[in-house]
């Protein structure tokens, strides 16, 4: 993805900056774990270690999309790509369906989830142009609890700015 010069910076103890031992959640359309760049197996254990659909309700957050899967690999790809964040794992949760729709009790669910299952960060590529009080409550109860939160700024059609972004102590990436 072209961080090369990221790859090359060093953490306080001198090792390089490769996300080795950060868990990062992806609440998106899923993710193809079965691509090479991104271990090529769900589970425990390699690149994609769980996650959860709440689309159709399964243990299976396969993408439908490829939106998830671009996201996974910016992030965390090791192969042919190399993500910003090459030796970090994922949790996957599939909140997107095959329209583009987000229902905001499955985001919040899935931001719970990700919560109990062990993430570091949670992603979130995704964003709507109103604020919705539930929501902005979720996001501010996983920051609280130590969670970084990165959202999108734009996702939402002709609005510049959305939601959850604008909330306080989010990272907004544009």
């Amino acid at each position: 993805v072209g961080a090369t010069e990221t790859h090359n910076l060093l953490t306080d103890s001198g090792e390089y900056l490769t996300g080795k031992g950060v868990v990062v959640a992806i609440l998106d359309t899923g993710v193809d774990y079965t691509h090479p760049d991104l271990g090529g197996v769900f589970g425990l254990g390699h690149k994609v270690i769980g996650g959860y659909d709440f689309v159709d309700n399964d243990e299976d957050p396969i993408d439908e999309d490829g939106h998830g899967t671009a996201v996974a690999g910016i992030i965390s790809a090791s192969g042919v790509l190399t993500g910003i964040a090459p030796e970090s794992t994922l949790l996957v949760y599939r909140v997107v369906d095959k329209m583009g729709n987000v229902k905001s009790s499955d985001l919040i669910r899935a931001l719970e989830r990700a919560s109990k299952d062990g993430a570091d960060i949670v992603n979130l590529s995704l964003g709507t142009s109103e604020e919705i009080e539930s929501l902005s409550y979720a996001v501010n109860n996983i920051i609280d609890s130590g969670i970084i939160v990165v959202a999108a700024t734009g996702n939402s059609a002709h609005v510049s700015f959305g939601e959850p972004a604008g909330r306080k102590n989010v990272i907004a990436v544009g």
